[in-house]
């Protein structure tokens, strides 16, 4: 999910951000003031606010009193700006970005477990946004009952030494919260954890890697969304892997055109991989077959049991394929999720195989007579309900704000 904000909207709001954070800390310039007290033996220096208008009426000597209407209600909209708000806005924001995810359904394929997969991943950024209100309030709710007391107190006499060492520990777990924040992304990352584990000399990185990936290609008419052309000519498909074995590449590609689509082609490049362990002679130098793709439907399909409503073959015929190294050769085949197009060399290759294969796929398709798919239909149903929606949502006078950070329902 992506927020679309306009450039020059970003420039404004960052120059608004800059010239209210100055205005709430300019009271902080004119009003502090470096104090000294001379000690027989040394002399003390500290700084505070200087909100003195002169002395304490009822006390048997002058003592410096304190403005207290002007500071309490500087220091309590201190506390609203900087610790109750940002609260309500982070809770509205993540609200919408929980709502999002909860509506929006992720295109591809419609499978019957995919579902939990879906979930699973949702929950895991509730989990995280949860946690990072969590935190946020704990740091910052002590120090600002800590300004609130020292404000609100009906006792104008010094606190005690316990105050300082209380303030002291609450803006230091203030600060601490913008140190804590990125711990907090990367540890819900999985790249981060496998690399802290992999320089801790937890994590085995696997002696035979197999990068599976794949693409799609559709043809200039195709892409025109017109329900009659994608009709007429159903969208083609190619897979492609590259296998690093023994310090050396080897690039696999194949086109898929019969029914093709998209989860098609994720298999195919699968058993591309597994076809060439398959083939391979000398198979005692392999311990670990670890294949990575971008496409966790395929990877469920072949792990998890999801059952699907086309390509049922295919899929039966990899888990054959798989169980029959596994039983055959002792060979321990794995499959790990890596995101697509995230500057990956080995995904890249396999990126650009895929490509190729998909334009010979579309040639072979304009020689060829095929058949329109259940697939193709649903498809193209959904990019014209896509349209239409999108349509509404651009020229609608309601929700203009969540607008601007969610202008389209892609990305």
């Amino acid at each position: 999910m992506k927020a679309h904000i306009i450039e020059r909207s970003a420039k404004y709001s960052l120059i608004m951000i800059w010239v209210f954070s100055i205005t709430v800390a300019l009271p902080m310039v004119l009003f502090r003031r470096l104090y000294e007290r001379h000690w027989k033996d040394h002399v003390e220096l500290w700084c505070d606010d200087d909100w003195s208008i002169g002395a304490l009426q009822g006390t048997p000597e002058p003592t410096i009193a304190f403005h207290r209407p002007a500071r309490m209600t500087y220091y309590t909209i201190i506390c609203l700006i900087l610790f109750i708000f940002p609260i309500v806005a982070m809770i509205g924001a993540y609200c919408g970005i929980i709502r999002t995810l909860w509506l929006n359904e992720i295109p591809g394929e419609r499978l019957t477990h995919d579902v939990s997969g879906q979930m699973k991943m949702k929950r895991k950024v509730v989990i995280m946004l949860i946690f990072i209100l969590t935190v946020f309030s704990v740091c910052w709710f002590p120090l600002q009952i800590s300004i609130l007391y020292s404000e609100y107190r009906s006792d104008p006499k010094m606190m005690g030494k316990w105050y300082d060492t209380f303030y002291f520990l609450a803006r230091t777990l203030a600060f601490s919260n913008s140190a804590i924040n990125p711990i907090i992304y990367a540890g819900f990352n999985e790249n981060f954890r496998k690399g802290i584990k992999s320089m801790c000399g937890c994590y085995k990185k696997p002696r035979w890697t197999a990068i599976a990936r794949i693409d799609s290609f559709r043809s200039t008419t195709l892409t025109a969304t017109s329900k009659t052309v994608l009709a007429i000519q159903p969208r083609t498909c190619g897979a492609g892997a590259i296998v690093i074995f023994n310090n050396k590449e080897i690039e696999l590609k194949q086109p898929s055109f019969k029914r093709g689509s998209i989860l098609l082609a994720e298999l195919v490049a699968i058993k591309l991989v597994l076809d060439y362990v398959s083939r391979i002679e000398n198979k005692t130098l392999i311990e670990e077959v670890k294949i990575f793709s971008d496409s966790q439907t395929a990877i469920g399909i072949l792990t998890l049991n999801w059952k699907i409503e086309n390509h049922r073959s295919t899929s039966h015929e990899i888990i054959s394929l798989i169980k029959s190294i596994q039983k055959h050769h002792g060979i321990r085949i794995n499959f790990d999720w890596t995101p697509g197009h995230a500057d990956v060399r080995g995904n890249e290759i396999a990126d650009k195989l895929a490509k190729e294969a998909a334009k010979e796929a579309n040639q072979i398709q304009k020689e060829a007579h095929i058949t329109v798919t259940k697939q193709d239909i649903k498809t193209a149903a959904r990019i014209l309900v896509n349209k239409k929606w999108q349509h509404r949502w651009d020229n609608s006078d309601t929700g203009r704000f969540y607008y601007n950070f969610h202008q389209t329902d892609k990305g």
